[in-house]
C-alpha cells in the first residue's frame, strides 16, 4: 500500500514565528523592519482573499508559484504603490520563503521559485538642495538664548552632514570628533550599521561651542550629544 503524500503547509502557518521570534531575535532587525513585513505579509492575505478569492485557512504553500507573486506585484502597482515600496513587500516575501524553507526542506524549490522574481526598476531622482542664502535664513530662526543655541547646532549638524534627525538625536558625545584636522562623526543607522560621516571645521567649531555650553569638560562620553530636560529628566 502506498503512503498518501504529506499535504503542503498552510502558507501562513509560520508568520507568528517569523515575525515574533526570527526576524527580531534571531536576525536582529529592528521593530521598523519587522512592521514593513508584517504589513507586506497582510497585503498579500488581502490579496489571496480578495484578489484569489481563495480562504487563508487553505491556502497552502503549494498553491504559492511564481505567478501568484507576480500577480500580486502587479497587484500592487495598480494600488499606487511605488516601485521602491514594491521592492520592500518582495523583499520581505522573499525572506518569509528563505525561513519556511529552513524550517521545511519540501519549500526549498517554492524559495527559489520567488527568487526569480525580479525587483522593480526604481526611477533615480535629484534631491533638492536647499540653496545657502535660504538656509543662512533659518538658521537665523533660532534665538540666542541657550536652548537657541542648541536648535541652531542641531540644524547645521542635520545639513551639514546629510543624515536624519533620528540619526543625531541618537548621538552620544562619544560619536564626535572635532580636536583633529578631519572631524566627523559616528552614526548609527537602520539595522545598526554605524558609519563615519566628515563634517566641515565650521561645523566641528559649532560642535565644540555646543558641547562647552551643554556638557562643559567633565560630562561622560556616553551622554547624548543632543537632549532636553523634561521634569528634571534629560531625554
Amino acid at each position: 500500500m502506498k503512503n498518501s503524500p504529506t499535504p503542503a503547509p498552510l502558507f501562513f502557518s509560520m508568520t507568528y514565528e517569523f515575525l515574533e521570534s526570527y526576524l527580531p531575535r534571531q536576525c536582529g532587525r529592528s521593530l521598523h523592519t519587522v512592521e514593513s513585513y508584517r504589513d507586506a505579509l497582510s497585503l498579500f492575505r488581502r490579496y489571496i482573499l480578495d484578489v484569489l478569492g481563495v480562504s487563508i485557512s487553505t491556502f497552502t504553500f503549494g498553491e504559492w508559484s511564481r505567478e501568484c507573486v507576480l500577480g500580486f506585484m502587479k497587484y500592487l502597482s495598480t494600488h499606487a504603490s511605488k516601485p521602491s515600496t514594491r521592492n520592500q513587500r518582495l523583499a520581505a516575501l522573499k525572506s518569509y520563503l528563505t525561513f519556511a524553507a529552513d524550517k521545511n526542506i519540501t519549500l526549498q524549490s517554492k524559495e527559489l521559485e520567488v527568487k526569480r522574481v525580479p525587483q522593480c526598476n526604481v526611477p533615480k531622482t535629484e534631491k533638492e538642495i536647499i540653496p545657502e542664502d535660504a538656509m543662512a535664513a533659518i538658521l537665523k530662526q533660532p534665538s540666542n538664548s541657550k536652548r537657541g543655541l542648541r536648535d541652531r547646532t542641531l540644524m547645521i549638524m542635520l545639513y551639514d552632514s546629510g543624515t536624519r534627525l533620528a540619526e543625531v538625536l541618537g548621538l552620544n558625545v562619544s560619536d564626535v570628533a572635532i580636536s583633529g584636522d578631519n572631524p566627523y562623526i559616528r552614526v548609527n543607522g537602520k539595522g545598526s550599521k554605524q558609519r563615519i560621516i566628515p563634517i566641515s571645521a565650521k561645523t566641528a567649531e559649532h560642535l565644540a561651542h555646543y558641547i562647552s555650553v551643554y556638557h562643559g569638560k567633565d560630562a561622560p562620553m556616553t551622554s547624548l550629544l543632543f537632549y532636553t530636560i523634561i521634569k528634571g529628566v534629560i531625554a
